[in-house]
Parts: structure tokens; sequence; C-alpha cells
């Protein structure tokens, strides 16, 4: 077995709610929830200008996960490179995705399981919710379908959400609901002129993140999506120097691409 995964079997039985996971940078995490592991907007092709390398192969990414989530249509989040090989590689293999990114694909494969927002999908004890993500903007495809979702892992009483891609827009607390979470995963990267020129899509910047997650009272924040490219990149210390100040009750985890953490 791959030393990272056996790290992350070894965790069993740690960390709150029998949950951690596995960062693999950008926004791709390997969550352990019991024995169940979930690949998490997993990028393992290799790519111009990745600071973080491919840390699992293919194959070794398939050794034990064998079920995957994307958030959209962006090789960074959604890796075709390794989905379309995996469905060769391994025929357990199977691929939660947006219901709009599905007709993109243009295939029939009944292991691209689609799912819109509003809809929910459970894998071996774990309840996958999906809520919309603006990136930079709500979009809809002809049938309505989200072209970006955010999803929720519910475990337990363990309740996870991991944004993917996203903005702050008016609803998302609607979608987010009153029920405590027990960590968000929330990109810092946020957004300006020079990246926007260059389509380089925005998400949420650093005290944007902070202050979704102190408005939900959120009881740990995870970072995302700073440490893939150089110039799309955010300082993670600065979220946790506001958070130590404006929410101080609020746990920050920054994640390190290789090694796994519990809550």
């Amino acid at each position: 077995m791959n030393l990272l995964l056996q790290r992350v079997r070894q965790t069993g039985g740690a960390g709150k709610g029998d949950f951690s996971f596995l960062p693999l940078g950008q926004h791709g995490y390997i969550f352990r929830f019991g024995d169940t592991l979930i690949g998490c907007d997993l990028f393992l092709s290799p790519w111009n200008g990745r600071m973080v390398p491919p840390l699992l192969s293919y194959a070794e990414a398939l050794e034990n996960v064998k079920f995957f989530t994307g958030s959209h249509d962006h090789d960074d989040h959604i890796d075709r490179g390794f989905w379309l090989a995996a469905l060769k590689l391994d025929p357990e293999a199977e691929f939660l995705l947006p219901a709009a990114v599905k007709r993109y694909f243009g295939t029939d494969e009944k292991r691209f399981i689609p799912i819109d927002c509003g809809e929910s999908f459970e894998y071996r004890g774990v309840k996958i919710s999906a809520i919309p993500s603006a990136h930079e903007k709500l979009e809809k495809n002809d049938s309505g379908e989200y072209s970006a979702l955010g999803l929720i892992f519910e475990y337990g009483n363990l309740r996870i959400y991991h944004s993917g891609d996203c903005c702050i827009y008016p609803e998302i607390w609607n979608y987010l609901g009153t029920r405590k979470f027990d960590a968000v995963f929330l990109p810092i990267n946020g957004r300006d002129s020079a990246r926007l020129a260059r389509n380089c899509i925005g998400n949420m910047s650093i005290h944007e993140a902070a202050d979704l997650a102190g408005s939900i009272g959120a009881e740990c924040i995870i970072p995302s999506h700073f440490d893939m490219f150089k110039d799309n990149s955010a300082d993670p210390a600065e979220l946790e120097r506001y958070m130590k100040i404006k929410y101080p009750e609020i746990k920050v985890i920054i994640p390190e691409a290789g090694k796994v953490r519990s809550l």
C-alpha cells in the first residue's frame, strides 16, 4: 500500500467523529470517515507550473479509494486525465459530479453519478448533499443545473463542508442552514482584475472565508486553494492571524500536502 494511504488508514479512531483528511494540494483531499475513504477534487495529473507535484499516481490513488467527487469542470478539481484513466484501471471506481458537467463529458457512463442542488447521495454510510457554488457567479445550464457545486458530508454527528471554488453569494447562508459544521474547507486565493484578465476565475478572499466560517459558527476552518500555482496564491498565515483576533473560538488547520490531519 502507498505510504500516504497507509497513514490515512492508521489514523483510524483518531480525531473528532473518527474523521481525518489527507491534503494533496489545491482543493484536493482524501477524506476518511471511519473505514470509508473519499477522494474530493483530487488533482493528480502533471501540469506546468504546479508547485505541489502529484503525490499519488493514478494506480496508487485507486488502491484504497473507490469513490471520488469533483466540484466543477476545471482540471484542478475534476481531473479528466485521472477520471478517464480510472474508468479503465479500476472497474469499482465511481465519480460524483455536477449533473451539468456530466452532460459536458458526453457519456452515459453509469459510474459518473450526477448530482445537483438539493440532491443527496449516500456512499458507505456517508451522506453527500449538494449546494451551489459561485465561481465567481452562480451559473446554470439550459436545464437549470448548476455548473459548480459545494458538498456537505455527513457521517454520524459529523458535518463537513467542502465548497469547491466559490465566492460569497447572498443565498449561501440559506443553503448552509443553521446546523453547526465541524469543519469547513474553503478557498482563500481571492480574485482581482489581473487574474480575471487572464481568465483566472476567482474565489473567496482570506477575510471572506474567515467571516463565512465565523458567521455560521464552524468549529474549524481549513483554508484551501493557495498552494498549487504561484500566480494564484494567498498566505494562509494571514487567515490564522485574522481568525485569532476576530474568531478565536474557531480552530484553524493549515493543510500541508502529504500530511494527514484530524480535527
